[in-house]
């Protein structure tokens, strides 16, 4: 329990710090959310991959996280309910179901899971994707087809 504890401090703490530095790159909401949870996936596979090597077993138990994040879903959910109502908020949440569906499915891919922890800085290239798709503030492509009545006439 009490180095659940600390790792959701540490990893906390040090999510915090990356995510106050994003502040300053003045990036959109997703492209923030996905760096942060990147370098929180990074931070997660670094405390295990020490405490496995220095035979510390709590290290490796980290069941504090995804209890944290189901209340960060519930608290989103609620939100939308008040904001939007009922309807879109069912939509939010089985939007949530499926990513998370197809997240769960990518991680366990051995391909995959072989690549990030062979080359672990393949995630700081995803970063530096997902910085560059922050900063971009254009048109979408449905809005280019929405459109393009006005731009033939």
């Amino acid at each position: 329990m009490i180095w659940g504890v600390l790792l959701f401090t540490f990893i906390t703490a040090i999510g915090l710090s990356v995510r106050s530095y994003l502040e300053h790159l003045k990036l959109q909401l997703l492209a923030r959310l996905s760096i942060v949870l990147t370098f929180v996936v990074i931070l997660m596979a670094v405390i295990s991959l020490f405490g496995y090597k220095l035979g510390v077993s709590s290290g490796l138990s980290v069941a504090l996280f995804p209890m944290v994040i189901l209340t960060m879903v519930i608290e989103r959910v609620s939100i939308v309910w008040e904001e939007r109502g009922g309807t879109q908020s069912l939509k939010v949440a089985l939007g949530t179901l499926v990513a998370a569906v197809l997240c769960h499915l990518l991680m366990v891919w051995p391909p995959l899971v072989y690549f990030v922890f062979t080359f672990p800085g393949v995630l700081l290239c995803m970063s530096a994707v997902m910085v560059l798709m922050g900063h971009y503030r254009g048109y979408r492509l449905t809005e280019l087809m929405r459109f393009r009545a006005m731009v033939e006439r």
